[in-house]
C-alpha cells in the first residue's frame, strides 16, 4: 500500500487517474494535451501506473488507449480529491474544473 500511495502522489499521475476515471479511457495524445506535457514524460508516468496495474491499455491502430483498471480506483480517487478541496473549495485540471460537493 505504502507503493501505491508513493506512485500516486505525484502530482501528473495523480491527474492521470483522475482523468481516467471521468473519461474512462483516454489516448496518450489526448492526455498529453490534457496535461500539457510532453509524450515522452507522459508515457513514462503511464508505463508506470501499468506496470503497477493500477491502468491497462488497448491498441487501436496507432493510438494506445488507456483505462483505469478497476472502478473502485476511480471511486477512491473521486473521493480523495473531494477530501482534499473540502467541502466548499474547487481546483483546476486542464479543461475540467473540479469542485467538493456534499453527501
Amino acid at each position: 500500500m505504502v507503493q501505491m500511495f508513493k506512485l500516486v502522489s505525484d502530482g501528473t499521475r495523480l491527474r492521470i487517474l483522475f482523468l481516467l476515471g471521468k473519461e474512462k479511457e483516454i489516448n496518450v495524445r489526448t492526455l498529453c494535451g490534457l496535461l500539457q506535457q510532453s509524450q515522452p514524460a507522459v508515457s513514462h508516468h503511464l508505463g508506470l501506473l501499468r506496470v503497477a496495474g493500477l491502468i491497462a491499455c488497448r491498441r487501436d491502430g496507432k493510438h494506445n488507449y488507456y483505462y483505469l483498471v478497476t472502478e473502485k480506483l476511480a471511486n477512491l480517487v473521486d473521493l480523495l480529491c473531494r477530501e482534499a478541496i473540502g467541502k466548499t473549495s474547487t481546483f483546476l485540471l486542464p479543461s475540467y474544473q473540479v469542485s467538493s460537493r456534499e453527501n
